[in-house]
């Protein structure tokens, strides 16, 4: 066809060219989306079956520990009535026992945590309001000073021993969170130099850290006790 200048229009080649383009386009980013979508499917198969996995596991271990319970009030009945080198002295299996029935009581609570992380957390957040509240109290109602550290550690263990190795992390992420701040408004507020303030901090991460050590090796004692050395003289 011509045009009134007598011109011959063409067809719109690199029009088509850029459709075709963009036709192909599209079909590899859908191409790419069904090939992610599979492998998120198959990822949260593999997720599932982890979780199955962890929560058949919970059960095994809660059968062991009944079967512990189970073999320790037997063996209770002789414990440390018979002289060290007598044949029926039962001590050291029932030594043996306990040991391991806190193994898997730390192994449950490190399964327990990792089946739900976010509630872990949460269950730590409370445990160390919970400290806290009870620090506030003995400070300005009952008017006990210098139980920081006590209560430090406290908190620390009781949450290493109800949540696990989840409990651990979380209260180590509190923990220096909270020195974290604490050093940043000590300069101000107690009017002290950085450097007091970094020390102060240190003082209640090493009880920080104790806390989280002893919940961990002994995830049966009262936290209370496990930490009674860090109250203040007058308290002991």
């Amino acid at each position: 066809m011509e045009d009134i200048d007598g011109e011959i229009n063409q067809p719109n080649s690199q029009g088509n060219e850029k459709g075709c383009d963009l036709i192909n386009e599209l079909d590899s980013m859908i191409s790419d989306m069904e090939e992610h979508i599979t492998e998120t499917k198959n990822f949260l198969s593999e997720v599932e079956t982890d979780m199955q996995d962890l929560e058949n596991d919970v059960l095994k271990i809660q059968n062991l520990i009944q079967e512990a319970n189970n073999t320790l009030e037997v063996l209770s009945e002789d414990y440390g009535k018979h002289l060290p080198n007598c044949e029926n002295n039962i001590d050291k299996d029932y030594a043996y026992m306990y040991a391991k029935k806190a193994q898997w009581q730390t192994l449950l609570h490190d399964i327990l945590g990792l089946i739900n992380p976010i509630g872990a957390f949460f269950i730590t957040l409370r445990i160390f309001i919970s400290n806290y509240i009870e620090l506030l109290y003995h400070a300005y109602y009952l008017k006990e000073f210098e139980m920081d550290k006590y209560y430090h550690s406290k908190a620390n263990c009781e949450a290493t021993q109800e949540m696990g190795i989840i409990g651990l992390k979380a209260a180590e992420f509190l923990g220096n969170a909270k020195e974290g701040y604490d050093q940043y408004t000590y300069v101000h507020t107690h009017k002290v130099t950085l450097e007091e303030a970094i020390a102060d901090s240190e003082r209640d991460q090493v009880a920080n850290r104790l806390g989280r050590e002893r919940g961990r090796k002994y995830p049966y004692c009262d936290c209370s006790i496990l930490m009674h050395d860090l109250l203040p003289d007058y308290k002991k």
